[in-house]
């Protein structure tokens, strides 16, 4: 199917929208709290699509929150 890639590479949501959502999961909060200096970093899974944000402290990430790219749900996080 002609076109079915191309609009497989383009993200419904945006990267800073993933970034907001994945914010709001409980594992990212908690580590927010005991790190205020972490710094977020969205890529999208190139065989499904979604958005994996992981939160940083320097090179340690320290959180992964999975997020659908379609709905925008969460979800895994860990």
């Amino acid at each position: 199917m002609p076109g079915s890639a191309e609009a497989q590479h383009q993200p419904t949501i945006p990267q800073s929208k993933a970034i907001s959502i994945a914010r709001d999961d409980p594992k990212a909060i908690e580590a927010l709290r005991e790190h205020p200096d972490l710094s977020p970093s969205a890529t999208r899974n190139e065989s499904t699509a979604d958005w994996e944000v992981g939160f940083y402290a320097d090179d340690d990430q320290l959180v992964q929150v999975v997020v659908d790219d379609v709905g925008g749900d969460i979800i895994e996080s860990w």
